[in-house]
């Protein structure tokens, strides 16, 4: 008898402790976790980007958490007002976006969805003088991306 006792209470640990872990892995993945933000600097532009995440800069210059689907371009040096424009004209073209409407998109910025995916957001923030840019590219969450792209602060 105090074999079966100790297997049940044994089982009831281990159920207990993958339920505890299943909730924590998906808190952490889930999107919609990103309520506590957190001001991070890429390349002299400052962005409040979700607490829980990391950023690593890839061997193409761009920041990306592949947790959460997040991707900063940053293009703040070397650039000039025709590039930026020419950058904004051919970037929908060359990866099929369509721009889309967002109406508490700030005005410096334009918003694109990819292809007929609804979520995957490309966000590109330009500088008042119209020579620096960034693009913020979300796969899961388009709040997100307008949270951070409203955050944007060129240096």
């Amino acid at each position: 008898m105090d074999n079966k006792n100790f297997a049940i209470i044994l089982v009831v640990v281990i159920v207990f402790l993958v339920v505890v872990s299943a909730v924590g892995v998906f808190y952490f993945l889930s999107p919609d976790s990103s309520d506590s933000m957190k001001n991070e600097t890429f390349d002299n532009v400052v962005i409040s980007v979700p607490s829980n995440v990391n950023f690593a800069k890839n061997d193409l210059n761009i920041y990306e958490d592949m947790i959460k689907g997040i991707s900063i371009y940053t293009y703040t040096t070397g650039t000039d007002k025709s590039f930026i424009e020419e950058l904004i004209r051919s970037e929908p073209i060359l990866n099929n976006l369509t721009e889309i409407n967002i109406t508490n998109l700030s005005s410096n910025a334009k918003a694109f969805k990819w292809g007929q995916d609804e979520n995957m957001t490309t966000i590109i923030v330009i500088n008042d003088e119209k020579n620096k840019a960034v693009f913020i590219v979300s796969v899961y969450d388009r709040d997100l991306a307008v949270k951070m792209a409203n955050s944007v602060v060129f240096k």
